[in-house]
């Protein structure tokens, strides 16, 4: 099942906390409260409370979705990051009346450094890491190292608080084999909407940490896309210093394409 960690019914009504607290930089939920939009937040399966499936899908077993009843949007808009991306570029090829609006962060479609991205994280079983914190997961469940790792992949350096990164990785997640074997872009014709792909300019796993030139490729998978490369941050972009400017760079995109 998924678990719902908060729902924002309107603006100002943040119900809960999200990274670094309701007044941080590092927040995207306040950013986009901020900006008029309501929004829905979820844990993915595998992670937080949600529902830990068995990571080779083997036993043909999985648990039902939990339901879940908001008020009908007007619009949808799917914003997604890194496996995200992946997900929501997938929905728009598969099902693309499911959504008005889509944006891709953390997103490429050139996978040259997919293999130097996997050796540096090295990816051990998550349980054996940490049995304290991962122990009931399986051993198709995996993680990144430690620290260094985490930075080295995700992080860009000077342009982010060593106390972001610790806290980072103190709340990291698994994630199962599966997920990591299928980060793949789509083809998606038959998604005619608009569409934002973004990048950072020193994204490691994208484009080996120089994304100017690589991001524009991907607008061959669509027939409307645009495209944005924010300056001085690394894959993981809202952990870095200028993660309001790219917040911000999103809801002005969304409010160019949604009336609300």
């Amino acid at each position: 099942m998924f678990y719902v960690r908060y729902l924002i019914k309107q603006v100002g009504d943040i119900t809960e906390k999200d990274f670094g607290g309701y007044d941080s930089e590092y927040n995207y939920i306040n950013a986009a409260t901020e900006a008029g939009y309501s929004t829905l937040s979820y844990d993915r399966i595998g992670t937080g409370k949600s529902t830990k499936a068995d990571s080779h899908l083997r036993n043909g077993s999985l648990s039902e979705f939990a339901s879940i009843s908001i008020p009908n949007p007007s619009k949808v808009v799917q914003v997604g990051h890194s496996f995200g991306s992946a997900l929501v570029n997938a929905l728009a090829e598969t099902e693309p009346s499911l959504s008005d609006v889509i944006v891709l962060t953390g997103y490429s479609s050139n996978t040259t450094w997919t293999v130097s991205f996997a050796i540096a994280s090295n990816f051990p079983i998550a349980a054996e890491t940490d049995p304290q914190r991962f122990g009931e997961y399986d051993k198709g469940s995996l993680t990144w190292a430690d620290e260094l790792a985490n930075q080295y992949a995700f992080f860009r350096y000077p342009y982010f608080d060593p106390d972001v990164l610790a806290a980072a990785e103190r709340n990291k997640m698994p994630a199962a084999i599966g997920e990591i074997l299928i980060l793949e872009p789509t083809d998606s014709p038959a998604w005619t909407g608009p569409v934002l792909l973004i990048s950072a300019d020193q994204d490691h796993v994208l484009c080996g940490g120089k994304c100017h030139g690589i991001l524009s490729q991907a607008k061959q998978l669509f027939p409307n896309a645009e495209t944005y490369v924010q300056p001085n941050m690394g894959h993981f972009m809202n952990l870095h210093f200028n993660a309001t400017a790219f917040y911000g760079v999103v809801n002005d995109f969304v409010g160019g394409n949604v009336v609300l």
